[in-house]
Parts: structure tokens; C-alpha cells; sequence
């Protein structure tokens, strides 16, 4: 029985991973896409950022529903789903030619699957491992990293050869394919009786979400995930924009993101492994600390244009900081919410990864068609990382599990 639960962990790991870098990877290159919508079009950076930040936004509907849908249908439909609706979503944005096909194809249809297919893992990992969760994730989150390493080359490629249309279904077509192996591998949870207990401690107590709430470290919970999401989303969508603006070549570019994705993936195992063994606030500080160094060495930029070594301190540090920092993110709520409407629960905190999403790229575009400079929304973003790296020792998942008296 151990042995069988070994390898169902390890295709569990496999999958998680898979589903996060197909899920993650669109929204992490989108510069790319921005970049090349922006110059066929003739859009300006707001107009550019608009069906990115609806996206966002969108998640506010769509990850409660997704929290919903996981509780009573499975992890192993709703993640299969995901990647379908995703890949429908890809195929029609491939057509669109005006700003309202954008928003619905792009803003709402793409979200809505990238959205359910990306709640997979924060369910799973949760229901198969208990000891080593913070490894676990840490090792699922190098997806973060893998994503860029890989896909920030490949789809740049692919664009410049084949068009960004072209690019979009041929991503459609991947996840059709994984569609297919979520439905042959995807097991809810070790014991199917016991999936619901699973989630909690057998000394755990039972809390409503009315209960979870009220409570102080939820809407600490909260804000750490606004200021966390606004500033780094903020950062994912103009950084390609941002750094041809500064005088670097798209060779140049590519190649630093695609790095700084391997300092993510370390950045990762890293965090994941060292939040087990220093504890969960010690390491998320940190690492916002050392993402938001990376954050003001990119924005210094726009003051000291085509500077290498500023550049190579984004890369490095903003690797390591925004690497260390994403398996935590998840892992924390799970710390403190753990229990049978936890699914839920991370839907309902899907609502403020939407604020902080949608406002952060909108932000941003708006302020350069304003000012004609990222320098102003860079300062935002990092001040707002290090906001949320403050905000952790607040909701003290060193204290374990939400007690409701």
C-alpha cells in the first residue's frame, strides 16, 4: 500500500506540475503577446493591458465557482475541464480582431479555464501530502520557474516564425492533449472515503466560511494576496514593454527572462523547502524583501537606460524573491484554513488574486500612456510586494489551524 502511495504521490507531482506550467506559462509570457497585439493593432498601453487586467478580474467569479465545482464534482473532472475551456478560449483568441472580442475571448473564456485548471494543484498537493507540504509545493512551483525558462524562447520563436495566432493554437492544441491525461491519472486523493478528512487533523475543528471570515488573519490573508498579485502582475505584463523601452534588444530580453526563470525554479525549492524547516513567515518575508530589490533594480532603468548590471540584479534577485515566495502563497492558506470547505474557501480567496490582478496591469498602462515612463507603477509594485511580505506575521501560520471558539 505505502508503495502504491508513493507513485501516486509521484504522478500527482507530475500532473500538479504539468497543469501549472500550461496554466501559468500564457500569463507569464503575455508580454509577448502584448508587444505583438499592440503593434498589429495600434493599441495604446492601456487598450493593450485591458483584456490581460479583465482576466484578472474575471477570476472573481470564476475562482469561487471553480472552489464550488471542486468540492462537488472532483478533482480529476473540473482540472480536465479546465484544460479544455482553456484551450477553446486559446482557438478564439487566435481570431479576434477588435477590443470587446478581446475582453470576452481573452479577459473572460481563457480565464475561466486558466483559472479552474490552475486550482488543481492547491487541492491535491493538500490531500496527498501532509509532513513535506512545503517541499511538495516548493517542487510543483518550480513550475513558475519552468514556465519562463522554457516557454519565453519557444513562444517568442514561434511568434516571430509563425505569428502570434498561429502561436495561441498550436498552446490550444498541448493542452487538448493534456486534457487527456488528467482524465486517465488524476486520482482525488489517496482513500476516496476519506477524501474529505483528508483535508483536516482529526484534532482540527469544524469552521464555516461565515466563521473564517470574521476573522482577523483571513483578511490578512486577503490583503497579503492583493499586494502580492497587484505588484507582481503589474510587473508580468509590461516588463517586455518596459525593457525594450529602456534600450535593451528582444535577444536581450528573452534571455534574461528566460534565466531569471531558472532562479525561480531554485527560488522555489528553496522556499519550499526552507519554510518546513524556518517556518513559513521567516522565509515569505525574505523572499519579498529579495523580490521587491529585483523589482526597483528593473524599475532604476528608466533612469539609467541599458544598464546590464541592474538588469542582471532583476534577473537574479527578482528570480529568487518571486521563486521563494510561490509555493508559500498557497501553502500558508493551507496552514491556517486547512479542513473539508478548503476548496472553497481558496475560491473565495481566488477574489482578491483578481483585484489584485486586474488593477495592477491597468495600473501600469494607464500611468505610462500618462507619463510616457514605467518608472512610477515599478515603484508601486515594489512597494506593494514588500507590503504583503509585512502582512505574513499577521496571518501566523505558525499557529497553525484557525481556531474557532
Amino acid at each position: 500500500m505505502r508503495n502504491a502511495n508513493s507513485y501516486s504521490q509521484s504522478i500527482t507531482l507530475v500532473i500538479c506540475l504539468i497543469s501549472l506550467v500550461l496554466s501559468y506559462s500564457l500569463l507569464a509570457t503575455f508580454g509577448l503577446f502584448f508587444v505583438a497585439m499592440v503593434d498589429e493593432f495600434h493599441w495604446t498601453a492601456t487598450a493593450g493591458s485591458l483584456g490581460f487586467a479583465v482576466s484578472w478580474l474575471s477570476r472573481s467569479i470564476f475562482s469561487p465557482l471553480s472552489g464550488f465545482s471542486y468540492s462537488k464534482f472532483g478533482i480529476k473532472k473540473m482540472t480536465t475541464v479546465g484544460a479544455i475551456i482553456l484551450a477553446l478560449g486559446l482557438t478564439l483568441s487566435s481570431t479576434m480582431s477588435n477590443q470587446w472580442q478581446y475582453v470576452v475571448y481573452f479577459g473572460i473564456i481563457v480565464s475561466a479555464g486558466a483559472t479552474t485548471l490552475g486550482m488543481s494543484h492547491s487541492l491535491l498537493i493538500p490531500r496527498w501530502f501532509n509532513k513535506k507540504r512545503g517541499f511538495a509545493m516548493g517542487t510543483v512551483s518550480t513550475a513558475y520557474g519552468l514556465g519562463p525558462l522554457i516557454f519565453f524562447p519557444v513562444i517568442n520563436a514561434s511568434i516571430e516564425e509563425f505569428g502570434w495566432r498561429s502561436t495561441l493554437n498550436f498552446y490550444a492544441g498541448v493542452l487538448l492533449i493534456f486534457s487527456i491525461l488528467c482524465a486517465l491519472l488524476i486520482q482525488d486523493g489517496p482513500n476516496k472515503i476519506q477524501q474529505k478528512t483528508n483535508l483536516s487533523s482529526p484534532a482540527s475543528p469544524t469552521w464555516s466560511l461565515m466563521q473564517a471570515v470574521k476573522s482577523t488573519r483571513f483578511w490578512a490573508l486577503v490583503t497579503m494576496y492583493i499586494g502580492g498579485y497587484l505588484g507582481y502582475q503589474m510587473l508580468v505584463a509590461h516588463q517586455v514593454a518596459h525593457a525594450e523601452a529602456v534600450g535593451f534588444s528582444r535577444e536581450s530580453i528573452i534571455l534574461t527572462l528566460s534565466i531569471m526563470g531558472g532562479f525561480t525554479l531554485v527560488g522555489a525549492i528553496i522556499g519550499g523547502w526552507a519554510s518546513d524547516k524556518l517556518g513559513r513567515e521567516t522565509v515569505f518575508f525574505s523572499s519579498s524583501v529579495i523580490g521587491s530589490l529585483g523589482i526597483l533594480s528593473f524599475a532604476l532603468l528608466s533612469i539609467f537606460p541599458s544598464n546590464y548590471t541592474l538588469l542582471a540584479i532583476f534577473c537574479i534577485m527578482g528570480g529568487l524573491g518571486f521563486g521563494m515566495r510561490l509555493p508559500l502563497v498557497l501553502t500558508i492558506a493551507a496552514d491556517v484554513f486547512q479542513g473539508p470547505l478548503f476548496p472553497k474557501l481558496i475560491g473565495f480567496l481566488g477574489i482578491a488574486t483578481a483585484i489584485g490582478g486586474f488593477l495592477g496591469p491597468l495600473l501600469a498602462g494607464f500611468v505610462f500612456d500618462l507619463t510616457g515612463s514605467y518608472l512610477p507603477a515599478l515603484g508601486v509594485s515594489t512597494v506593494a510586494m514588500l507590503t504583503s511580505g509585512c502582512i505574513v506575521w499577521i496571518v501566523a501560520p505558525r499557529k497553525g489551524l484557525l481556531q474557532i471558539i
